[in-house]
Formats: structure tokens, C-alpha cells, sequence
């Protein structure tokens, strides 16, 4: 009998991408190798709250291709409002995507016990806690991150350096928008 594959699974909003989705990354990628790991990035459409996210699909992508540029297996998840709707979705994608067509078991990543309350519970995925509150980026979320930003404030301690400029400059673009 073959052994089926253990793929990594990680869904996030990465509004923005900060180091403690990276840590995440880094683990699930450890744990599966990169082409058993898929990454697949929530709520690709910007115009829906648009204060809560502020970066397109595309430009989230490229934040995760800056800090891991190896990593392919990146998919949008779409706006699904109903958790049984947004469940089959995501069972949906997994059929479809299997690293080299084998059977595989899929664990998801998360990286906060907030992350998984209203995501995961009742429905029957094997999760894995990478538990970011008990480390050096354990004050880190995407919220803080924006309010740094519409305040003025550096956030150099929550980005990879690879991505600072990006985020600034797409930060810069956004406020000008909304001046005019």
C-alpha cells in the first residue's frame, strides 16, 4: 500500500505579509518541503473592506515571492461568505491540486488560536497550531500593522526587508488616492 503524501496547507489574508506569517511559511515548508506546501491567499478582492484590505491579490503574491522566492504553489481563495460554502471551496482546490498526483493528507497551518475560531472549527481538517503568541512576533498582526501605517509609524520590526519598500510604496499610493 502507497503512503500517502502529508502536504502542508496555510490560509491567510496577508494584509500584509509579516514575519509572523513567515515563520508559518518557513515551518510548514520545513515540515513538507516546498512543492508539498500550498499557500493560498483569502479575500483576493481589495474593494471588500477596503480599509482592512488595502493590498490586491497580486500584490500579496508578490510579497510572498519576495520573501520566498522558490515557493510556487500560491492560489487565491475566493469570497465565499458562508463557512460551509467557504469549507467545500477549499476541499474543492485540494482535490485539484496534489503534488505529483499522489493521495495525500492535508494539514493547515495556523498561527493563532484567533485564526482558527471561526475558519476551522466543525469541520474535519487536521490542523496544526505554529503558536506565533509564544514567540519574538507574538504582538503581531496585520491590524496593527495597517494602524502603524495610517499613523505614521515604522513597521520595520513586522516586515521582511525584502518587502518594506514594496508596502510603503503601495501604502504612499493608496493614501494619495484617498486625498484626492
Amino acid at each position: 500500500m502507497e503512503q500517502k503524501c502529508n502536504c502542508g496547507v496555510y490560509i491567510g489574508r496577508f494584509q500584509p505579509l509579516h514575519l509572523g506569517h513567515e515563520y508559518v511559511i518557513s515551518e510548514m515548508i520545513k515540515n513538507h518541503g516546498i512543492d508539498n506546501s500550498l499557500i493560498m491567499i483569502g479575500t483576493p478582492d481589495n474593494r471588500i473592506n477596503p480599509n482592512k484590505n488595502i493590498f490586491s491579490f497580486g500584490e500579496r503574491y508578490k510579497m510572498i515571492k519576495n520573501s520566498f522566492p522558490e515557493f510556487n504553489n500560491i492560489i487565491a481563495l475566493a469570497d465565499v461568505f458562508n463557512n460551509k460554502d467557504w469549507a467545500l471551496q477549499i476541499k474543492t482546490i485540494l482535490t485539484l491540486w496534489k503534488p505529483k498526483n499522489e493521495e495525500s493528507n492535508f494539514i493547515f497551518y495556523y498561527g493563532s488560536d484567533n485564526d482558527i475560531k471561526s475558519f476551522y472549527t466543525g469541520y474535519n481538517f487536521t490542523l496544526k497550531n505554529m503558536n506565533r503568541e509564544n514567540f519574538a512576533f507574538s504582538n503581531i498582526s496585520g491590524t496593527l500593522i495597517r494602524d502603524e501605517l495610517t499613523i505614521g509609524n515604522k513597521i520595520d520590526n513586522y516586515i521582511n526587508k525584502n518587502n518594506l519598500n514594496f508596502i510603503y510604496s503601495i501604502w504612499d499610493e493608496k493614501c494619495k488616492k484617498d486625498s484626492h
